[in-house]
């Protein structure tokens, strides 16, 4: 993931969800979100973004706020304007320079990895891991 992607945000700037943000697929937020996110496929949140919540996805894009936990089997990228005080659970981890981090990063050896994918397919799918 390398571009911001044109996808229209789930939650726009200036908007605000409480509660639990469930998709299949990839997603965008650039607006403020409490609560829980899961997505199947790829999360991004924008510069604008205020996230405070448990966050589950395949991999993750940070460029606003985000508080709480993410688990992101294949990857989890904090960007120069992001700013992250979160438990980070994933495989592997970019900081660009500039970034703010405050927490903790558990990294995932290959086999836990697929481990966690397969929870977060089933948790977004309505299963129980």
């Amino acid at each position: 993931m390398v571009e911001t992607p044109t996808l229209a945000p789930l939650v726009p700037a200036g908007g605000r969800f409480e509660g639990l943000v469930d998709v299949r697929g990839p997603a965008r937020i650039d607006g403020e979100v409490v609560g829980e996110v899961l997505v199947s496929e790829s999360l991004w949140v924008g510069a604008e973004a205020r996230i405070r919540a448990r966050i589950r996805a395949r991999d993750v894009v940070v460029e606003g706020m985000v508080e709480g936990e993410i688990h992101a089997p294949d990857k989890i990228e904090l960007r120069a304007t992001a700013r992250a005080r979160a438990s980070l659970h994933t495989a592997r981890f970019v900081l660009a320079e500039g970034a703010v981090f405050e927490g903790r990063c558990h990294t995932l050896s290959a086999g836990s990895a697929v481990a966690a994918a397969a929870e977060s397919a089933l948790i977004s799918d309505g299963g129980t891991p």
